[in-house]
């Protein structure tokens, strides 16, 4: 099974290069005891359109996608993406226009990598993709380093 999760993201992540131009810098951090994504080197104050996010476990052997979400693909082309205002992501927010394809499952102290694909200020779509490891001590306080 857990090549299949493989295989599956693999694919994914070589079709959207197909039609994705370079990868885009992600930060990740802890802010209020909640896992952060955000765009790096980017205009803070413009609208980030999501077409797909991923949160993977790195050091499992099944179930190993903790939160999957997508534009929604009922919407016409031009409204089919989620606005990300700022660039920031919350690790299991809720979107206007998604489609929730893996629900949040409750993080372990472990290894991650988030992936996905983003626009900018009508750019094409950038890939991002960052692997992190992520620690909840015996108070439930979270910290993340990269790998």
């Amino acid at each position: 099974m857990k090549n299949l999760h493989w295989i599956l993201f693999v694919l994914t992540v070589l079709i959207a290069l197909s039609g994705c131009k370079r990868g885009m810098d992600i930060d990740i951090r802890v802010e209020n005891n909640e896992l952060v994504f955000s765009a790096v080197n980017y205009p803070k104050n413009k609208i980030y359109k999501l077409y797909e996010l991923s949160v993977y476990r790195l050091d499992c052997v099944e179930d190993c996608i903790m939160w999957r979400v997508s534009d929604a693909e009922s919407l016409p082309i031009k409204k089919k993406y989620i606005e990300v205002i700022s660039g920031v992501i919350v690790y299991g927010q809720s979107f206007e226009n998604q489609n929730l394809k893996v629900p949040m499952k409750q993080l372990e102290s472990g290894e991650y990598t988030v992936a996905g694909t983003v626009a900018v200020n009508k750019q094409e779509g950038r890939l991002f993709d960052r692997s992190f490891n992520l620690k909840i001590d015996e108070n439930g306080i979270l910290s993340v380093s990269p790998l």
